[in-house]
C-alpha cells in the first residue's frame, strides 16, 4: 500500500468515526431532551406565544417536575406554558412528566396525566341558546374530563376522539386512556379505554359504527377490531379517577382572566356567563363582582 492512499485511508476513518460521534450525540441529545417525536422537530421557545385561533380557556394548574407543552398546530408554534396561560382552538397540548387541569370558558374542565397529547379542537357556547359543545382529540395518554349540564344550558354536547373510538356525552364525568398492547407505536398496538364516573357515555368504534352506552361505574375498550364488552369495576373507576386528579380540583368554580395583564399571565376574575361580559349572567355563571 503506498503512503498517499495509506492517508486517505487514515481519513476516511476519521471522518467516519467523527460522523458516528456526531449522530450519536445528536441520538442521545433527543433521548435526554424527553420528547415525544412529533415535538422533536419543533422550536420551543421558553414564553407565551399568542394564537390567531378563539380562545377558548386557559391552564389554571400545573404539577410535576416536567413541562407542558402547547402547540398552536396552525402555524406550528410552540412554547413552554406555565400556569394562566390562555388556551385556543386548534392547539395541542402535550405534558412531559406533569399533570394539569385546563379550565374552558363553556365550564368544560379537562385533567391531563403526564405523557397525554390532547388537541383542542372547537369549543363554543351561548347562554341565550342554551348550548355549548366541545370537541377534543386524544393520541396518547390519559384524560379525565368534567362536561356537566349546567343551569341554562338544554343542550350539552362533548365529543373525544380517540384512534379507535368516538366518546361522546351529554353532560358527566368521565376518563380516557390510550394504552399499548406492545412497545410498538402503530395504531394496531393500542387501545382506547374509556371509564365513566358520573352520567352516562356513548363510545362510537371508528372500525364499525357501533355503539355503547356506558353508565357510572363501567369501563370498555375498543381497538382496531371493534368495542369490546362491557365491565363494572367500581375500585377500579375509583382508582384511575384519583391517580389524576389528585390535588389538582378547583376550589370553587373555574375562573377567566383579565386580558390587560401582558405575556400571556392572567389575573383570576368570575367566570362569565357564554356570550356575556365579565360580570353579567346568573350567579354562579359569572354574575356578581369581579375579583
Amino acid at each position: 500500500m503506498t503512503k498517499s492512499t495509506t492517508l486517505k485511508v487514515f481519513s476516511l476513518l476519521i471522518v467516519s468515526v467523527f460522523f458516528a460521534a456526531f449522530f450519536s450525540l445528536l441520538l442521545e441529545n433527543a433521548k435526554a431532551s424527553g420528547l415525544p417525536a412529533e415535538l422533536e422537530k419543533l422550536q420551543i421557545k421558553d414564553g407565551f406565544i399568542p394564537s390567531q385561533s378563539k380562545k377558548v380557556g386557559l391552564i389554571r394548574l400545573i404539577k410535576g417536575s416536567g413541562k407542558l407543552i402547547v402547540v398552536h398546530r396552525p402555524k406550528q408554534d410552540a412554547y413552554y406554558a406555565r400556569e394562566g396561560n390562555p388556551v385556543y382552538e386548534n392547539d395541542s397540548l402535550h405534558t412531559l412528566d406533569c399533570r394539569c387541569r385546563i379550565e374552558f370558558e363553556n365550564n368544560n374542565v379537562i385533567f391531563m396525566a403526564p405523557e397525554t397529547h390532547l388537541d383542542i379542537d372547537e369549543v363554543s357556547a351561548g347562554f341565550f341558546a342554551g348550548k355549548k359543545k366541545s370537541l377534543f382529540g386524544m393520541t396518547k395518554g390519559k384524560a379525565v374530563i368534567y362536561a356537566l349540564r349546567l343551569f341554562g344550558y338544554r343542550d350539552v354536547k362533548l365529543a373525544l376522539k380517540t384512534p379507535h373510538a368516538m366518546i361522546g356525552v351529554r353532560g358527566t364525568k368521565f376518563g380516557a386512556e390510550i394504552d399499548k398492547i406492545n412497545m410498538e407505536n402503530s395504531i394496531d398496538d393500542l387501545l382506547t379505554r374509556a371509564y365513566v364516573f358520573e352520567g352516562e357515555v356513548d363510545m362510537t368504534s371508528l372500525v364499525d359504527g357501533k355503539i355503547q352506552p356506558l353508565r357510572e361505574n363501567e369501563i370498555l375498550e375498543a381497538d382496531q377490531r371493534g368495542l369490546g364488552k362491557v365491565i363494572f369495576d367500581a375500585a377500579k373507576t375509583k382508582a384511575f379517577l384519583e391517580s389524576i386528579i389528585s390535588d389538582m380540583e378547583p376550589e370553587k368554580s373555574p375562573f377567566v382572566a383579565d386580558e390587560k395583564e401582558p405575556d400571556g399571565i392572567r389575573k383570576w376574575g368570575e367566570l362569565p356567563g357564554p356570550g356575556m361580559g365579565p360580570g353579567s349572567g346568573p350567579p354562579g355563571m359569572g354574575g356578581g363582582h369581579r375579583h
